[in-house]
């Protein structure tokens, strides 16, 4: 998908809570590209109208886990802002 491509080519950031929350739902930065990868964008979730940076909801499955990121998408940098995570 053109969108999620878009996103890999970019620098990738994590909001300050985004690492804390990959260590108690024992994850690292793998698994969210992992998801960036092999996931899906939830276009119903996603504001794309935005004159820049527009936030993506994606969705995919790392270690049995379903993932869930919200991910705001700039010119240069793509910044996860929030992770779910449902077993």
């Amino acid at each position: 998908m053109i969108c999620l491509k878009n996103i890999r080519s970019k620098e990738l950031r994590f909001a300050e809570q985004i690492t804390e929350r990959l260590t108690v739902l024992q994850l690292d930065s793998s698994a969210v590209k992992s998801v960036l990868r092999n996931g899906d964008v939830d276009f119903s979730e996603s504001i794309t109208h935005l004159d820049s940076c527009n936030i993506y909801t994606i969705v995919g499955n790392v270690s049995e886990q379903d993932i869930r990121l919200k991910i705001r998408n700039c010119d240069k940098v793509a910044t996860v802002l929030s992770l779910q995570a449902d077993n």
